[in-house]
Order: structure tokens, then C-alpha cells, then sequence
């Protein structure tokens, strides 16, 4: 990505600073029995709130605002070969 001026070069630290802002608002609404489908709509909510739409829902048929995998999901499709890619883990 080539910067072009001064203007891009803010749009984007605006945007960073909504997307960690936005990182730190899920950070503290997980917790114990909260589902996927749960953070993904609290995700959606808090990039309204800070004006900005999500980017991915509905790319390529992906469903959600958000990419939300557990650790134990993550492992156990590695333990089932050969559904185990690097693609699938990165």
C-alpha cells in the first residue's frame, strides 16, 4: 500500500484508532457463555457506533463482521486429518 498524501495517511490512523477502540470494546465483553454469533453482532454494533461499516460480512459468502475461532475448535481441526491446512490456522 503506497501512501499518497497527507489526508490518506489520517483517514487510516482514524481508522486504525476506531478499530482498537473497537478491539478493546470486545476485549472487555467476553466473557464465560458468550457465543461467536453473540461477539460478532456486539462487533457489528460498536462499528456502527463509531461510524464505520464491517468490511468482510458477506465476502466470498463469509458470514460474519468477525473471524472467531477457540483454541480447542482450532486444535481439533488439527488433530483431524486432512482437514488441517495452513490456511485454515493462519
Amino acid at each position: 500500500m503506497v501512501i499518497s498524501s497527507s489526508h490518506e495517511l489520517k483517514a487510516l490512523q482514524e481508522a486504525g484508532a476506531a478499530l482498537a477502540s473497537i478491539v478493546q470494546r470486545l476485549k472487555a465483553a467476553v466473557e464465560p457463555g458468550k457465543n461467536a454469533a453473540q461477539i460478532d453482532t456486539l462487533a457489528k454494533q460498536f462499528a456502527t457506533q463509531e461510524g464505520y461499516e464491517v468490511a468482510f460480512e458477506g465476502y466470498d459468502g463469509f458470514p460474519g463482521a468477525v473471524c472467531i475461532q477457540s483454541m480447542m475448535k482450532l486444535l481439533m481441526a488439527c488433530l483431524r486429518p486432512p482437514r488441517c491446512l495452513r490456511k485454515e490456522i493462519w
